[in-house]
């Protein structure tokens, strides 16, 4: 609740809810961004109330409220029903100096401006319940919701400073097919007007996929590739040995520096396929 006691957490995170919306989260305010389909619209059916939405928020331990330090912020979008954060990142927290957070119910089962008007919502509770700094806001998502931050990082780069997606990725651009030319992949995102495109060039972006997931891999590296040559800030890493799932906590280490790193020069850098994490084992 806000306003209640910040004291230790457990590790599932606490579940509260947020009394005020992000101004940006209502459908309507969504269709001044993204043009969405008539068909979109009646699946999403109608916005959520104020306060019936529950998030899963995880404070790095040492938290106070009283301090005068910020905390970057993490908004996990998962693929599933919950907003409970991988196990092996929680202990990133207090390391990175991140407030963690986590819709309930933005899973793949949710219609995509839900989706996205939950993450917007994550933003504006917890930057009014924590201290938090709007200049490190990101957002993070595996697979169906590796894609929804590839949404919020187009249309939505006023928000987040930067975006990480793991195994599931998506574009405003058709993406080349590799080792088929001429085949292309429908990118399913609308093209931001000028303005924001250009902004979001500005924010890095940061794909992950396992190296022994086909389809996942080569859409981002496919992405990677097609973005980085249209002047995004991009970083990829292929992980070796990782079926299609969350990756290590060294491996969200290194896409949290990568999200800090300043912009490498056009055409170099920011790859790093198969290399490893300094100082862990990659993919363990």
């Amino acid at each position: 609740l806000l306003g209640g006691a910040l004291g230790a957490f457990a590790d599932e995170g606490a579940l509260r809810t947020f009394p005020l919306r992000h101004p940006s989260a209502p459908l309507d305010a969504q269709a001044e961004r993204i043009p969405w389909s008539k068909v979109q619209l009646e699946e999403a059916q109608a916005d959520p109330a104020p306060g019936s939405e529950r998030f899963r928020i995880y404070l790095p331990k040492g938290y106070r409220a009283q301090s005068k330090r910020t905390y970057g912020l993490l908004v996990w979008i998962n693929p599933g029903a919950d907003g409970k954060l991988p196990g092996a990142w929680r202990a990133l927290l207090a390391k990175e100096g991140l407030i963690a957070i986590g819709p309930e119910g933005a899973g793949n089962h949710r219609p995509l401006p839900l989706r996205i008007g939950l993450a917007l919502d994550a933003v504006a509770g917890a930057s009014a319940a924590y201290r938090v700094d709007p200049e490190r806001v990101y957002a993070v998502g595996f697979s169906g919701g590796g894609n929804v931050v590839c949404w919020l990082g187009l249309h939505y780069p006023d928000v987040f400073r930067g975006v990480i997606s793991l195994s599931g990725c998506d574009s405003y651009l058709p993406v080349p097919i590799p080792n088929q030319p001429g085949a292309f992949w429908r990118g399913t995102i609308p093209a931001p007007p000028p303005e924001r495109l250009a902004l979001a060039r500005q924010r890095p972006q940061v794909y992950l996929a396992g190296a022994l997931e086909a389809g996942p891999r080569l859409q981002a590296q496919a992405v990677a590739e097609l973005h980085r040559g249209e002047g995004f800030r991009v970083s990829l890493r292929i992980v070796p040995d990782l079926h299609h799932s969350p990756p290590a906590g060294a491996e969200l280490a290194w896409a949290l520096k990568s999200l800090g790193a300043p912009p490498a020069p056009s055409g170099q850098g920011g790859e790093e396929p198969g290399a490893p994490t300094p100082g862990a084992e990659p993919g363990k």
